[in-house]
């Protein structure tokens, strides 16, 4: 197994809500299985799939609850997918292209999941299967979320009533007559060479019943991230960070491999684990300062960083060339540009450009205290001492402070103006009406 194959939590919550939901201590059996003990907040992080089914089983059995796998589809929807195949969905014109789509970027939801569609005479199969786990047991779990899924995006098209003529299981399990009245026009087949749905081949050419906003251009030529053991790392290990780290021989049995043989294809990459670990976390409070307005000692802690000082050090121990982008694209963020509300100071091009120049520094504003902080740790240096040898500010940096001067004295010289003819305007207006 070259990675450790993952699921989004998303998958795991219904499962955790249905156990704790009765009173069962489900923290402890998240932890039992090496599961992250809290997934709040963590529904577009990754962690082991094949753990997540053996936690799915045992809240069946310790709860004595049937048709776990049902119960737990049943509390999600299609806005529960992830966000990119959301968009990829609802932007495509007909079914056929939503499903071919669909099958694409399938690893987005398990990075082991393989979907493929069927021709047949009047219908069209909808395929699904896990790679690698022809054998286990208690696949069901799983093969009723990528069932449900897969249903899901059909009614995008069909209408949210329209439910498949078939349902079918790799697994060998029998729904409870209990489930299978809830779906009185479905029959349901077991032990297929794949899980899928039919649909009927009419339904292909259905145009999208939803509106969805042009969605982010995604590459053609892009593959889902995961399916390498680093690769694998980098997705799962945020899960884990606001609490116990799994150690290095935990990561080692999730892959099926040795530890010494962990540490060779790390070493292989140039990293270690601890420094993987450290890139990690790293990482993801970079991506929450950039993304959050949270406090920076709560990025911090839920980084796994004991204070922000610990923060500090970790940064500077990360290499230059992945600081400075950290941190340039956090400042991006925090002054990027904006539009002025129509109507507001007009809609002329000036005026537009005075839009964008106020908002700027309002967004500047917001996050004057992230931006202190990280140009206090990661690029102030730079600014004093170019290239290390205290050459000072170069040509760049002054020319970069410059036009922020500029831009300041603009916006203060328009706005001005701006408010002083409305001044004027609101003058004229009482003297017209009295």
């Amino acid at each position: 197994m070259s990675g450790i194959p993952l699921t989004r939590c998303q998958f795991v919550i219904p499962f955790a809500d249905i156990h704790s939901e009765i009173g069962a201590p489900t923290v402890a059996l998240l932890s039992k299985f090496r599961l992250p003990a809290t997934l709040e907040g963590k529904a577009n992080h990754f962690v082991p799939i094949l753990l997540a089914i053996q936690f799915a089983e045992a809240v069946q059995r310790s709860q004595g609850i049937t048709d776990v796998g049902f119960q737990a589809a049943r509390r999600l929807q299609f806005c529960h997918l992830s966000e990119e195949v959301r968009r990829i969905v609802g932007h495509a014109p007909t079914l056929f292209m939503a499903l071919q789509q669909a099958c694409k970027w399938a690893p987005l939801e398990d990075t082991i999941l393989n979907m493929w569609l069927e021709h047949h005479i009047d219908h069209i199969r909808i395929c699904s299967r896990l790679a690698g786990t022809t054998g286990l047991l208690h696949l069901e779990h799983s093969q009723w979320l990528q069932n449900i899924f897969v249903i899901y995006i059909v009614r995008q098209f069909a209408g949210p009533d329209w439910s498949p003529e078939t349902i079918a299981f790799e697994a060998r399990y029998r729904p409870t007559q209990e489930t299978r009245a809830l779906w009185p026009n479905t029959r349901f087949l077991s032990g297929q060479p794949a899980s899928w749905i039919d649909v009927p081949i009419e339904f292909l050419s259905l145009g999208n019943l939803q509106s969805e906003p042009l969605p982010t251009t995604l590459d053609d030529d892009a593959e889902p991230s995961g399916s390498e053991l680093i690769g694998a790392l980098k997705l799962m290990l945020p899960s884990y960070l606001d609490e116990s780290t799994p150690s290095i021989s935990e990561i080692a049995e999730m892959a099926g491999i040795s530890t010494r043989s962990l540490q060779r294809k790390l070493s292989m990459a140039g990293l270690t684990y601890s420094g993987l670990l450290n890139t990690v976390r790293f990482e993801s409070a970079a991506k929450r300062l950039r993304e959050t307005d949270a406090k920076v000692i709560d990025i911090a802690l839920s980084s796994g960083y004991t204070d922000p000082a610990h923060f500090t050090r970790a940064f500077r121990r990360i290499p230059s060339s992945s600081r400075h982008r950290a941190v340039l694209s956090i400042i991006a963020i925090g002054v990027g540009g904006g539009n002025s509300k129509q109507g507001r100071i007009g809609d002329g091009p000036l005026a537009k450009a005075v839009g964008s120049i106020g908002s700027w520094i309002i967004r500047s504003c917001i996050s004057h205290m992230k931006t202190r902080w990280l140009m206090r740790i990661g690029l102030a240096k730079n600014f004093a001492v170019s290239s290390g040898r205290g050459e000072g500010m170069t040509k760049s940096h002054c020319s970069l402070l410059g036009a922020l001067v500029f831009g300041l004295a603009i916006t203060a010289i328009s706005s001005g103006a701006v408010y002083a003819q409305a001044d004027v305007n609101e003058a004229n207006n009482r003297r017209s009406n009295s």
